[in-house]
């Protein structure tokens, strides 16, 4: 784990989607990033990274972890969840990533999670289940 600034364009997102704005957020607080092959992804901290590029800010200082990205991906979960941050459509996304791209089973998600395995394949269930429309209106 290091601590360092690095450029805000430097950094990549692999969850564009759609975010509030607010320029409330701590700026002080480092950004949560993992470094594969030379790029930055960031886990957590985009609040705070949208945040500083709508104040204009080049620069931010990042925390940089050593985790594989299925272990960056539950650790955002993690981080996020407890009080309900992350949207239901984000999560899904996520949930299903892991699955599928990494190859993880409902049982050791739900546990990495400290969930339920039944709490992981109803969310699973929920992308497979619903048509592409219905998908979409999923907040």
């Amino acid at each position: 784990m290091s601590l360092r600034q690095v450029p805000l364009s430097g950094i990549s997102l692999e969850f564009p989607e759609r975010w509030e704005i607010k320029t409330d957020a701590d700026p002080d607080h480092p950004l949560v990033v993992i470094e594969e092959e030379g790029r930055l992804f960031l886990v957590d901290g985009y609040k705070r990274f949208f945040a500083l590029k709508a104040r204009g800010v080049e620069t931010a200082w990042v925390l940089v972890k050593a985790w594989t990205p299925a272990e960056a991906k539950v650790h955002r979960l993690r981080l996020n969840n407890p009080t309900r941050r992350t949207a239901l459509r984000e999560e899904l996304k996520v949930l299903d990533d892991l699955h599928r791209a990494h190859g993880l089973s409902a049982h050791a998600i739900a546990r990495a999670l400290g969930k339920k395995k039944a709490w992981v394949e109803r969310r699973l269930a929920i992308l497979e289940t619903l048509s592409t429309e219905a998908a979409c209106l999923i907040p």
